[in-house]
């Protein structure tokens, strides 16, 4: 796939001796990130986008019969990705904060 890549983006203007000029690489894998990064089963986006795990469906950050439990991150509300996460920490920080104070 990497040899693909590069071909198809040699065909660019600009871009014909990319190859060449490659200091640094690296990559990602599903294992990369159950290791490194401690995403379950190396789901990159948490829970999956279904009907019944999506926005309000979500695992919310405070769990009613858990007592000082919170939760945040890709598989919490409001859901993926870096900016979604961090939705989420804010949310959940409110929470906190709302139920000590």
């Amino acid at each position: 796939m990497r040899n693909k890549i590069l071909y198809d983006l040699s065909k660019i203007k600009g871009l014909e001796d990319i190859k060449e000029n490659i200091i640094y690489e690296s990559y990602t894998t599903p294992m990369t990130l159950k290791n490194d990064f401690n995403c379950f089963f190396g789901a990159a986006f948490g829970l999956n986008h279904n009907l019944l795990q999506t926005t309000i469906f979500r695992p919310q950050a405070k769990i009613k019969k858990l007592k000082n439990i919170y939760f945040v991150g890709d598989s919490v509300h409001p859901g993926s990705g870096i900016s979604m996460s961090l939705t989420s920490a804010k949310l959940c920080c409110e929470k906190i904060i709302s139920d000590f104070s």
